[in-house]
């Protein structure tokens, strides 16, 4: 499917408003555990934003704010795999956290865990829904110094155990069009 000449693309959703946690972020002086709180707040508004694209559409392509798309086909690639996943994942975290306290949380042994998957692109289904409500759930109980890829991991766990399918893109080509712009054809 050419999503990108159906207009799929131009609808928008700006979960921020008029950006004040963003504002407040910048401002000097905070404390660190301040800003921590802030941080959580931020990521909770991505969260509920994400949950948003997922019921309002069938099928979802989510980036972050600071995320761009250097390819047309990038996007398209992550829509194609959509028609046999629930959820696709781009890439793996740069520097996976809180592997420890996820395996703990879960009941699970490491092996048990997946990776921890960068969640700046998604693609997401409906029926990823229980896992965003999963995600939110475990981002308040892990707060892993306000990220959000190890609470999205451990959510991932449960859900991919229940029978959510996942598809990974992996660190090739799909990956490298949302960061550069290149010729190849996906």
């Amino acid at each position: 499917a050419d999503f990108s000449r159906s207009g799929a693309f131009d609808r928008a959703v700006n979960a921020f408003g008029a950006s004040s946690i963003l504002d407040e972020l910048l401002e000097t002086g905070d404390t660190a555990q301040a800003n921590l709180h802030k941080m959580l707040n931020l990521r909770k508004a991505k969260q509920a934003a994400t949950r948003f694209g997922a019921a309002l559409y069938e099928r979802a392509v989510v980036l972050d704010a600071d995320t761009y798309a250097c390819d047309a086909r990038a996007l398209e690639a992550v829509a194609a795999a959509l028609e046999d996943a629930d959820v696709v994942v781009v890439s793996r975290a740069r520097t996976p956290n809180c592997l420890k306290p996820v395996s703990k949380a879960l009941g699970a042994s490491k092996d048990d865990v997946v990776p921890e998957y960068n969640t700046g692109v998604l693609g997401l289904s409906r029926a990823s829904l229980p896992l965003l409500e999963r995600w939110d759930h475990w981002h308040a109980r892990l707060a892993c110094n306000g990220q959000d890829q190890p609470a999205f991991r451990a959510a991932l766990t449960e859900a991919v155990g229940q029978g959510l399918r996942l598809a990974d893109l992996g660190e090739d080509d799909a990956q490298q069009a949302f960061s550069e712009p290149s010729t190849k054809p996906y």
